[in-house]
């Protein structure tokens, strides 16, 4: 909250929309600095792990859409449910994987069960996220719209994955940086998102792994330094 805020010596933001919006409502709050959130893959990403087709009853030539997030309505997860209704106009092969938890978790499942394409809505648990559960996955979808960046956003870009979100502030400001070349930005509604999907599952162009970048690279150094100092200070 707002006093925790106020007490602390150091912020660490994602976008330079949040940083200003906490200066406009912490006036207090001296040193905030911004990071990108960026993940590194570990070495031994490449076999093993849960064959996610498998795991879903889903055949070899399914096109899988993660959508990443806490199952709270600024994450906006119903539309992505939409979506599937309107690509099945054009490709059946198409699902949608849920993947995270939280407090609207039943509420999903329930509308999930009344849709007509209910069979191509799928949940899985945070607890089963692994390298290995990305390399398969064939685009993530992010149709949030609040400030803070989502995870599936940084996790879409660290294994070139194309990485379908809305036209919040702090989506276009991802979109301008150089190694986020494989964000396209729609929206908001799901039509417009549907779209967008579609034509990335079309192209299926390959998308370069940020940690292949030396921009990227120097970001992770500067995040895990900058948190060095404040552990140290």
């Amino acid at each position: 909250g707002k006093k925790l805020l106020q007490r602390a010596e150091y912020v660490v933001v994602s976008s330079t929309t949040l940083a200003s919006q906490l200066r406009q409502q912490v006036f207090d709050i001296t040193n905030i600095d911004q990071i990108t959130p960026q993940f590194a893959l570990p070495a031994s990403s490449k076999s093993g792990g849960l064959n996610l087709r498998e795991h879903l009853c889903l055949d070899s030539s399914s096109q899988l859409i993660g959508c990443l997030g806490e199952f709270k309505p600024h994450f906006r997860l119903k539309e992505a449910t939409w979506i599937v209704d309107i690509l099945q106009k054009v490709r059946t092969d198409v699902h949608v994987v849920l993947i995270g938890d939280g407090p609207q978790r039943e509420i999903l499942r329930r509308y999930r069960d009344h849709m007509w394409q209910r069979d191509h809505v799928h949940f899985l648990s945070p607890w089963h996220l692994s390298p290995q559960v990305f390399q398969q996955l064939d685009c993530i979808l992010t149709p949030g719209d609040h400030i803070g960046q989502s995870i599936g956003v940084p996790l879409a870009n660290a294994f070139g994955l194309a990485n379908i979100a809305t036209q919040s502030a702090c989506h276009r400001e991802l979109a301008n940086l150089a190694n986020h070349d494989g964000m396209k930005l729609g929206g908001p509604d799901a039509g417009s998102l549907a779209k967008h999907v579609l034509l990335a599952l079309k192209s299926k162009q390959p998308v370069s792994p940020s940690q292949d970048d030396p921009d990227t690279q120097q970001q992770l150094t500067k995040y895990q330094n900058q948190f060095n100092s404040i552990l140290n200070g």
